[in-house]
């Protein structure tokens, strides 16, 4: 853009005259000074073009430490300044705190499973607040009180409250930081309002794949890797092959220790029930089986995922008998077993590319699929322990 000169004409009167052509002889025995002058006045111009536009200030990510307790994850806040732990619950719209720890001077009739949707619902009120995460808070933020108690007895974990979208949906990104046990909480300074709806959008659409409590499967996260990273501490020092080959044992124990209708209970509205995680578990047997197959015989092919929960209610595993399931994962468990064990390390070494979590070897998908039974088996205890109660 052209630089507007702020020079406003004047009429000047006779005597000004005089003045004015002094000046012009003054510029006349001063030329060299003044295309000196303007050489500079250029090149100051032109370095006023080329400079970069100024970055907008970005104040950084919030990091809130947390801790994990049965694949749930717990983060310490205050409200009002009192010290809370809140269990990380992305599908919740909203921000809860229990009454116990929200100062209201009257009870609330507990919370209760809803019957007809996932969740809960019960009296409730929202007041405001001040709110502070890490060094972070929020002043006259409103948040819904309601009387958790049974949703912690169902859970078997105790907390003071549930962190949700309301608070989660302020920031930019919400990324999970499993190794350094850190939830980091990116600010929107710097973003534009099209980046803002974007992201907005986008973190709709993976709120079911953050780790939290209404998750299905136990163990999941933002980030593919994360998730990975996490099935191999599950596994820790053990090997792969001897952990797979006991957990059809286990299951069995379960189905032969359980009354098909326990095995068939829904602790909480909107997750899987231990048939149903059996169910997940034979499904993801079948589909393990075939790429492992496939990375053993081609040349990095391609690994889709898949919808696990849309499997699982389509073929309507709840109303499966156990036995029946029980079965179908143990003669494939078999199968598969025999072929992971006749492969060399160099077999091992074969990758695929994961459409979520990029290349994969058969070596670490085997570590994976370990990691994946142990998450499952304790996801089936824990539901179980809660539908004992």
């Amino acid at each position: 853009m052209r630089p507007k000169l702020n020079c406003p004409l004047r009429n000047s009167s006779p005597s000004e005259g005089p003045a004015i052509f002094g000046y012009a002889k003054g510029v006349s025995r001063s030329s060299k000074a003044v295309a000196l002058r303007l050489v500079l006045l250029a090149l100051l111009f032109l370095l006023l073009l080329l400079a970069p536009s100024p970055i907008r200030a970005n104040l950084g990510a919030v990091r809130v430490p947390f801790r994990t307790v049965k694949s749930m994850i717990l983060i310490e806040g205050k409200i009002d300044q009192k010290r809370v732990t809140f269990l990380l619950d992305t599908g919740s719209n909203h921000t809860i705190v229990d009454v116990r720890s929200g100062g209201l001077p009257f009870l609330l009739r507990p919370a209760q499973r809803n019957g007809s949707a996932a969740g809960m619902t019960g009296e409730s009120v929202r007041l405001p607040r001040t709110f502070t995460l890490a060094d972070h808070t929020w002043t006259g933020q409103c948040v819904t009180m309601m009387n958790l108690a049974d949703l912690e007895q169902v859970l078997g974990i105790p907390f003071d409250g549930l962190l949700g979208q309301d608070i989660l949906g302020e920031f930019r990104s919400v990324r999970i930081d499993y190794k350094a046990h850190v939830l980091e909480l990116l600010h929107w300074q710097g973003a534009s309002s099209c980046e803002r709806n974007e992201v907005s959008t986008h973190f709709l659409e993976i709120r079911e794949e953050l780790t939290m409590i209404t998750a299905q499967a136990g163990l999941r996260a933002a980030d593919p890797r994360a998730y990975r990273e996490n099935l191999f501490k599950l596994l820790g020092d053990r090997d792969p092959l001897e952990s797979m080959a006991e957990t059809a044992s286990t299951l069995g124990e379960i189905v032969r220790n359980y009354p098909v209708a326990f095995l068939r209970t829904r602790s909480l509205e909107g997750k899987w029930t231990p048939l149903e995680v059996l169910g997940h578990l034979t499904d993801s047997e079948w589909v393990y089986g075939y790429r492992l197959r496939l990375i053993f015989s081609e040349d990095n092919p391609p690994i889709l995922g898949t919808n696990q929960d849309l499997w699982v209610a389509r073929q309507r595993h709840n109303e499966r008998e156990p036995s029946e399931l029980l079965e179908m994962f143990r003669a494939m468990r078999q199968f598969n077993l025999a072929l992971w064990k006749g492969m060399s390390p160099a077999d091992l070494e074969r990758v695929g590319q994961h459409n979520e979590r990029g290349p994969e070897s058969l070596g670490r998908m085997l570590r994976m699929m370990a990691g994946h039974d142990l998450s499952h088996l304790e996801q089936i205890n824990r539901y179980l322990q809660a539908s004992t109660r």
